[in-house]
């Protein structure tokens, strides 16, 4: 079966492995905002990079997060207490640790952080609306999408989660959430992807259709029109373009990995299976070398392109050396840190 091979570590499946790299690659790529401006047009490559990558990097992480909970829940029928228990150690013990890193830092260091902590954000951190460490909304979303497990397991039984995933687009596209609470607009936003990755897992379509060529032309050229038609505006435009820029960059990864996989199974080996932990700590790597950019105050390309390439290393390898650290030295702390 195409990429349906294993590692020798911990016996993950090669192609999963690759497009999980390749996925963290490019969260942390997106991150890079030396300049603490978003899409900054004095640096209109990295601006482009960035457009590219938001346009489908999170749903691509859902994607593979929702082909997982099928292979690892759904595939086990395991019980709606012991999926929700084992996700709140690997996921809920985590996001507590470095909420409360983040306050500390942001109540001793408020005068040189971007968004100081108050009595509002503390009242929308307990919420689930926002967070001090800001991208942890991400967590959020993927509890409260893995929460309906019970919905999955009985549609799945009766082969009707494509009804669902019809239903969660037309619920995004046409009848937006506006409330953040328990960060549900993101959710119904990201939701046709979840399911979308848990239909791939019960019909191996990843298995079956990854590798045909005509499928990552499709998925290539489909792309590309669609992020050049998505218009920035808040529309019913904006949300059907924005749906389906998720969906093509999503299939066009997955070629692309299988693609990969076969030409080099260990693509990003490096690092792959510390995805988790490089979401939790690279931000922090990242912020230092921002820092360090304003403190420089130079417009030169050349430290731009320097500092751009040292963040994106830095907040890769770092967090895997410092789990890397916890496993052999501090296997106690494991669990804060995800592993």
């Amino acid at each position: 079966m195409t990429g349906l091979t294993t590692t020798p570590r911990q016996g993950r499946i090669a192609w999963l492995a690759v497009l999980q790299g390749f996925s963290m690659l490019l969260v942390v790529l997106g991150h890079i905002i030396l300049s603490n401006t978003f899409r900054d047009p004095a640096h209109p490559v990295a601006a482009t990079l960035e457009r590219i990558i938001y346009s489908f990097h999170m749903p691509l992480f859902i994607f593979i997060s929702g082909w997982l909970f099928g292979l690892t829940c759904l595939g086990r029928d395991s019980s709606y207490r012991d999926v929700m228990s084992k996700k709140f150690k690997r996921l809920g013990i985590p996001f507590l640790f470095f909420t409360l890193i983040a306050l500390g830092v942001k109540l001793a260091l408020s005068q040189f952080v971007n968004r100081p902590v108050d009595g509002t954000e503390i009242v929308n951190t307990l919420l689930l609306s926002s967070n001090p460490l800001y991208e942890m909304w991400f967590v959020v979303v993927l509890v409260v999408l893995m929460a309906v497990y019970p919905v999955y397991r009985f549609l799945l039984r009766h082969s009707a989660l494509i009804w669902l995933l019809c239903a969660s687009i037309a619920l995004y596209v046409l009848v937006p959430v506006d409330t953040d609470v328990l960060q549900l607009r993101r959710a119904v936003r990201l939701l046709p992807y979840f399911v979308a990755g848990i239909l791939a897992w019960r019909y191996e379509i990843i298995d079956r259709y990854g590798g045909r060529w005509y499928v990552a032309a499709g998925a290539s050229v489909l792309f590309v029109i669609f992020n050049v038609l998505e218009t920035g505006a808040d529309t019913l435009s904006f949300r059907t373009m924005d749906t389906l820029c998720g969906f093509t960059g999503t299939a066009l990864s997955i070629c692309v990995c299988l693609w990969l996989c076969n030409l080099r199974p260990t693509a990003f080996g490096s690092f792959s299976a510390y995805t988790f932990q490089i979401f939790l700590m690279g931000l922090f790597v990242q912020m230092a070398v921002r820092v360090l950019y304003a403190r420089l105050g130079s417009d030169s390309d050349v430290v731009y392109t320097l500092l751009f390439a040292l963040s994106l290393a830095l907040g890769i390898y770092v967090p895997v050396l410092v789990a890397r650290f916890i496993e052999r030295k501090i296997p106690r702390m494991k669990k804060f840190f995800g592993l």
